[in-house]
């Protein structure tokens, strides 16, 4: 009771209902984030898994008396499936090694979905690149990686894809936020910004890196 006899009643004032309000955005709004920015990072994790068997997978069937290039090896020295654009045909070689064709999708990759068997397995069911390249004798060459890739500011066609040295190359956005991963000769996998990537081909030491693009 105050000095005049009557109870003194409380009440938010719209200042404080505002503040209220604001925070408890701000706060969901940041729990959205690192929900966002978790599920990223899970995602990222799975494609450099993914990546990894494969070097697994390549590097042990590639075993050859000859230091030669695992896909070479692996695509036969007369075939060249890249320049028929069937870049499946390096991965049908490895399928004993490989446990489940879901290892050639980047989980992040809205665009393709897994086969649903190897026998039916297509290009069409690839997130990665092939290095045609790669093998012991140059541990940073590119075996694979991530194909959202832009040449020149444009996305390559399906086959076999030669990347000068000095020509620009980035990621796009669609999977990595502008990153991607990279599994290399020693069998290594490495998650690289643009900039990276094309220090990266630079240290190929190839004139020209040759991809074959699913």
């Amino acid at each position: 009771m105050n000095a005049g006899g009557t109870r003194q009643k409380s009440a938010f004032t719209l200042i404080e209902v505002i503040a209220i309000a604001v925070a408890i955005a701000l706060f969901l709004v940041l729990m959205l984030v690192g929900v966002q920015h978790a599920k990223r990072e899970a995602l990222k994790k799975q494609c450099v898994s993914n990546l990894r068997d494969i070097g697994i997978s390549m590097r042990g069937f590639g075993i050859d008396p000859i230091p030669d290039s695992y896909m070479m090896v692996l695509g036969g020295m007369h075939r060249t499936p890249e320049r028929l654009g069937e870049t499946h045909r390096y991965f049908l070689s490895v399928t004993n090694e490989l446990r489940t064709p879901n290892i050639l999708i980047c989980p992040a990759d809205t665009k393709r979905s897994p086969a649903k068997s190897f026998e039916a397995l297509t290009t069409a069911n690839l997130s990665y690149f092939i290095g045609v390249d790669s093998g012991d004798t140059v541990p940073s060459s590119f075996m694979a990686g991530d194909d959202n890739i832009t040449v020149n500011g444009l996305s390559p066609l399906p086959g076999l894809l030669q990347i000068p040295l000095t020509t620009p190359v980035a990621w796009t956005n669609d999977r990595h936020k502008k990153q991607g991963n990279i599994l290399f000769g020693d069998g290594s996998v490495r998650d690289l910004s643009t900039p990276q990537l094309m220090t990266a081909l630079a240290a190929t030491t190839f004139p020209a890196n040759r991809l074959a693009m699913p």
